[in-house]
Parts: structure tokens; C-alpha cells; sequence
């Protein structure tokens, strides 16, 4: 089977980021983000969808993360390079 080109856009960061983040309001002063790509990366904002954006700008704007992203099964779903049903390797 032949690899598929797919152009990784900031949409497809972002609806990962929103299935896969935790999200708390420490404090009661602001919402924070959290996923973890090769260790602990956190974004935070007046609201949630502020602290989704945060978190989502960190990942795309960074080639490091983009490049151990791009390999989690549960990535590659939303890309729509592997089928929805395939069991997930944790990522």
C-alpha cells in the first residue's frame, strides 16, 4: 500500500489536543491544558478554549513535537491514516 501525503494543519493539532488534553482550573485563576508528547507540556488561558489554543500553538509551532505527534496512532486517526477501530498503542 502506498503512503498517503497529508498536509498536518493546526485544526488537526487542535482536535487532538481538545480529545486528549486534561483540563483544571487551578485556583480558580486559570484554565490550564496538559498533554504529555515526550514529557509534560501545559497551556493555559482565561477559558478553556484559550487554554485548548495555548496548548495547540506550543505543539504545532514546535518541530519536536510535531514529529513524535505525527506518530501516535490517535493522531494518525484524525488524519485519517489509520481506521477509527484500530486498538491505540497508549498514545
Amino acid at each position: 500500500m502506498a503512503n498517503k501525503v497529508v498536509e498536518i494543519k493546526r485544526n488537526h493539532v487542535k482536535e487532538w489536543v481538545v480529545k486528549h488534553s486534561k483540563v483544571n482550573n487551578p485556583f480558580k485563576k486559570y484554565w490550564s491544558a496538559a498533554v504529555t508528547i515526550g514529557y509534560d507540556h501545559y497551556g493555559k488561558g482565561d477559558t478553556i478554549e484559550q487554554a485548548y489554543n495555548d496548548m495547540t500553538d506550543q505543539i504545532f509551532k514546535s518541530p519536536n513535537m510535531m514529529n513524535i505527534l505525527k506518530e501516535f496512532n490517535s493522531f494518525r486517526i484524525i488524519l485519517g491514516l489509520e481506521p477509527k477501530n484500530k486498538k491505540s498503542n497508549g498514545n
